[in-house]
Order: structure tokens, then C-alpha cells, then sequence
């Protein structure tokens, strides 16, 4: 669950919490920002004639599902309504490492010229620095 929430900003990223991670709510946050996450057709866009569709950090990360729930699938199907089982083929989707903006406004801070995410706030820290990097 830990990768829909510790994110990158970019589009293709879990959307950022509105709220600061706490000890006493951890559970609660992580389940929810997994959940809001796979909802999201834009970033998971879901089944489909029998293929689940699915952010590629699912690909990536595949060991880290698999490891919690024995499956990509299995660890999908515990947070969607989705009737998957581990049997189910997968699609992962182009990644899109674009900034996820709100409003083409511009900020400059620190020489960096970065644009403010869906929620606001400067949350491109890590696509400033890695701009213009493989």
C-alpha cells in the first residue's frame, strides 16, 4: 500500500493525501490511498475483456503485490470489486512522468521552475530534481 501513498507528483502517480501520514491512522490511510488509487480509471483504468489494466508500478513493483497477497491480481482484487483472480492477464499502462499540475502557473523556487500539483501544493520535489535525467 505504501507505494499509493509515498509518491512522485507526476501524472501517472497516486494522487498525493490531503492529510499528513499519523501512527495513530496509518492503517486507515494506507488502505484508503490504495483504494482511491485503483478507483482512479485514469491512472488504473480497471478490467476489460478480461485484461486488468493497471499502473505500470504495479510492473515494477510486482514482487511487493505479489509478496502481500501472492499475486498482482489477489493483491488488486482485495482493494477493487473487480472479478479478477490470479489467472487474469495483465496490461500495464504507459507511464505518464509529466507533472501532475493543477494550472499551467509557473513558480520558481530555489532556480527551479516547477508548476503547483492537483491539490495546491508544490509537490514536484523529486520530478525538479530528476528533470532532464533518464
Amino acid at each position: 500500500r505504501v507505494h499509493a501513498s509515498i509518491v512522485c507528483g507526476s501524472a501517472s502517480c497516486p494522487d498525493l493525501q490531503p492529510v499528513a501520514f499519523q501512527a495513530s491512522t496509518l492503517e486507515t490511510q494506507l488502505t484508503s490511498a490504495m483504494t482511491e488509487w485503483l478507483a482512479n480509471p485514469t491512472k488504473n483504468p480497471g478490467l476489460s475483456d478480461g485484461t486488468l489494466h493497471l499502473n505500470n508500478i504495479f510492473g515494477w513493483y510486482a514482487a511487493d503485490f505479489t509478496a502481500a497477497e501472492g499475486s498482482v491480481q489477489e493483491f488488486v482484487a482485495k482493494y477493487t470489486s473487480w472479478e479478477v483472480d490470479s489467472s487474469t492477464s495483465i496490461e500495464y499502462e504507459s507511464y505518464d512522468w509529466s507533472l501532475n499540475a493543477k494550472s499551467d502557473q509557473t513558480i520558481i523556487s530555489g532556480g527551479v521552475s516547477v508548476r503547483p500539483c492537483q491539490l495546491g501544493l508544490v509537490c514536484c520535489f523529486f520530478s525538479a530534481l530528476c528533470a532532464g535525467r533518464d
